[in-house]
């Protein structure tokens, strides 16, 4: 057991002078091949030729061109074992436990509906469920109920340390069971006689000969047979009718489809008598189209020499806007001019006759003084004189004050009226 390879080992391979490393994932036969292949998932992605599927039959999972399908000579190494799994493959012989029953591991892989890792193992005895086909999949082939489906943990490896005790079969026994293995296979080969028919592969005298070798002396198993044939007689009497029926049909559908094509034709026919009629009418139309063409460019040279026109007047008539703007700022700055001049000459009058009031006012204050002393008493003369000069004093420097003010006024007037 120890030179076993088996499915979870990790292996090392020679594939088309490559060498490649994978994970082992089927063991078994493989459609269109002899002999036991190996299903590896190799570790890097389009190395492989497929996905786990030969012949739109799919024998593991993988994805992106990572699976092959080898011998046992391409692997070179087994680097890993699965230590999780018993270390059996195709070949070995082994003890499945709960039919009691020693058998040969025919596949070891995936189920189409099952999940995990199953061992098909054929049994030396009719004691399993299958002809190693489940499903209408066929992963082994061996006598009907002598194939069985388990997980590992559903047998026992044989080696020298476990003995089994398997009880010889008498010649009666054999004998019963080679009848009864001669009956099931019979049964099952009419069955397969019915299908065809059904499927359009056989004739229907098959299918009534089928009928006719079951009659009412055998037993109550085999009129069960007969009712089950007798039902898929039926279901083929109505497929007949059907595919009768179906011929009517089609019989319709092609006097349909002549009347259709008897109707083209003769529209294709009155299509051509049209034709020439077509025709002329699509030459006048293209006449007309270069008549209008032409028209169209005779009225663009038309409206071009026009906007040529247009564009020249109104270049002179900016020129002449600009000349008028010139005259118009010319004006307006001799307006601006006169303007200025007249009110400089009505404020410099002004500004005369303020100061000239203020001289009379001055000269109106000093006569009234003196006409006030020429009037006072002798007596107080003296210290009114004092008080005048006092007065006098104040009011002289108030005069010149107001006088120097005034020069200085006049002063800024001049250079006002010099500006």
């Amino acid at each position: 057991m120890s030179k076993v390879t088996t499915v979870g080992d990790r292996v090392k391979l020679k594939y088309k002078t490559k060498e490649l490393v994978g994970v082992v994932k089927f063991v078994g036969s493989i459609k269109g091949k002899n002999g036991i292949f190996y299903g590896i998932e190799l570790d890097k992605a389009n190395a492989g030729d497929n996905n786990g599927d030969f012949k739109n039959i799919t024998y593991f999972t993988t994805a992106r061109k990572k699976g092959i399908f080898v011998k046992k000579s391409a692997i070179t190494k087994t680097s890993s074992k699965n230590n999780t799994a018993q270390r059996v493959t195709v070949g070995s012989n082994v003890n499945v436990t709960k039919s009691d029953c020693v058998g040969c591991v025919q596949f070891i892989g995936e189920l189409q509906s099952k999940a995990g890792i199953y061992y098909g193992i054929q049994l030396k005895e009719p004691k399993g469920k299958n002809n190693g086909t489940l499903k209408g999949r066929i992963y082994f082939e061996c006598d009907e109920n002598c194939g069985v489906f388990v997980k590992e943990n559903g047998f026992e490896t044989i080696n020298s340390k476990i003995s089994y005790n398997i009880k010889p079969k008498t010649k009666k026994s054999s004998t019963a069971n080679d009848k009864q293995y001669e009956y099931d296979t019979n049964r099952r080969h009419d069955i397969e006689k019915v299908v065809n028919v059904l499927n359009g592969v056989g004739s229907d005298s098959a299918l009534n000969a089928v009928i006719a070798s079951y009659d009412d002396k055998k037993e109550n198993e085999d009129m069960e047979w007969l009712k089950i044939i007798a039902t898929l007689k039926i279901i083929n009497d109505n497929k007949n009718q059907s595919n009768a029926e179906n011929n009517e049909l089609k019989q319709e559908i092609l006097q349909l489809q002549n009347e259709k094509k008897n109707a083209d034709n003769i529209a294709v026919s009155a299509s051509d008598q049209n034709s020439e009629e077509l025709k002329a009418e699509i030459n006048k139309l293209r006449a007309e189209i270069v008549e209008l063409e032409n028209e169209k460019n005779n009225n663009e040279n038309h409206y071009k020499s026009k906007i040529s026109a247009l564009k020249q007047q109104n270049v002179t008539l900016k020129n002449n806007i600009i000349l008028r703007a010139d005259a118009v700022a010319t004006v307006g700055e001799e307006k601006d001019n006169v303007e200025f001049q007249r009110r400089l000459k009505f404020e410099k009058e002004e500004i005369k006759r303020t100061y000239e009031s203020q001289i009379k006012t001055l000269q109106s204050d000093k006569q009234r003084l003196e006409r006030q002393v020429l009037k006072a008493p002798i007596q107080q003369k003296q210290k009114e004189e004092e008080e005048d000069d006092e007065d006098e004093d104040e009011k002289a420097d108030a005069r010149h004050v107001d006088v120097e003010q005034l020069q200085k006024d006049k002063e800024q007037l001049q250079i006002v009226i010099r500006c």
